[in-house]
C-alpha cells in the first residue's frame, strides 16, 4: 500500500503546474516517479512469489 501511495504522489507531483514552469523540477520529479513506479513493481514481484510459495509450496 505505501508504493502504491508513493506512486500516487508521484504522479501529482508530475501534474503540478511548476513541472512546466522549473525543468529541474520536472527533471527532479520525473526521476522520483521512476524510481517510485520501479520500487512498486518490485514490491509486487515480490508478493506474487510469496503468494506462490504459500500456494504452491515452491518458487514459480
Amino acid at each position: 500500500a505505501m508504493s502504491k501511495s508513493a506512486v500516487k504522489i508521484s504522479s501529482d507531483l508530475l501534474s503540478n503546474p511548476l513541472c512546466e514552469q522549473e525543468p529541474s523540477f520536472l527533471e527532479m520529479v520525473t526521476a522520483f516517479d521512476t524510481a517510485m513506479k520501479r520500487m512498486d513493481s518490485f514490491n509486487q514481484e515480490k508478493i506474487s512469489i510469496i503468494q506462490a510459495i504459500i500456494i504452491n509450496g515452491d518458487i514459480l
